[in-house]
């Protein structure tokens, strides 16, 4: 048997294709195993393809139950009445998720701008779209606040928020988007106009 492509893949599953290149014995199952290690076995996860268990061509299978932002292994097995071969060849993915970020905490604050930023840990095997710092005068803030970005990125980034009402509390924190959708780091609480470096209200 032979691994030939993945593809589809989400957060949770993916799509694998093999093929059976000999033709004319039958056998008893076909499908795919894998792991979060090299070189998986039955004793590792697997599904069978139910198709005909006879003659060559491609067979496929949806694999699900995956964890999000995972590397996995696939390998195909076929199944008679001598043993189990496997593909000698395997494919490597990673599942999808939103990228892992931290937001800054404040660091410098002005009359009316304050300076902050994130770290975008992990972009969620997935190209940033988006990234940058969301504030509001509410808990929680999102992307549908007040928000400044930076362009394509990953890693650290510093940004000025501006336009800040005096003396106002504001929150704050980091997000980062790609196309699977949009995640955000801690939340920081501050008001305009205090200390340089603090980053929570006076009692």
């Amino acid at each position: 048997t032979h691994i030939l492509s993945l593809s589809d893949t989400t957060n949770v599953s993916v799509r694998a294709t093999g093929r059976i290149s000999n033709g004319n014995p039958s056998y008893s199952a076909k499908g795919f195993c894998w792991s979060t290690s090299p070189d998986p076995t039955l004793a590792d996860q697997y599904v069978v393809n139910t198709s005909s268990l006879t003659g060559g061509g491609n067979f496929s299978v949806v694999i699900t139950g995956l964890e999000p932002g995972t590397t996995y292994y696939v390998r195909t097995f076929v199944t008679n009445i001598v043993g189990t071969s496997y593909s000698s060849g395997q494919k490597v993915f990673t599942t999808l998720t939103v990228p892992v970020i931290e937001t800054d905490s404040v660091v410098a604050v002005a009359d009316s701008s304050v300076m902050t930023g994130g770290n975008i840990l992990h972009n969620g095997s997935l190209p940033i779209m988006d990234a940058g710092v969301c504030w509001s005068t509410s808990p929680n803030p999102t992307y549908s606040d007040s928000h400044v970005s930076v362009s394509d990125t990953i890693g650290h980034f510093l940004l000025t928020l501006t336009g800040l009402s005096a003396d106002s509390i504001y929150y704050l924190c980091a997000y980062a988007t790609n196309s699977f959708g949009t995640s955000y780091g801690q939340e920081y609480l501050f008001r305009a106009r205090v200390n340089y470096g603090q980053t929570c209200p006076d009692d």
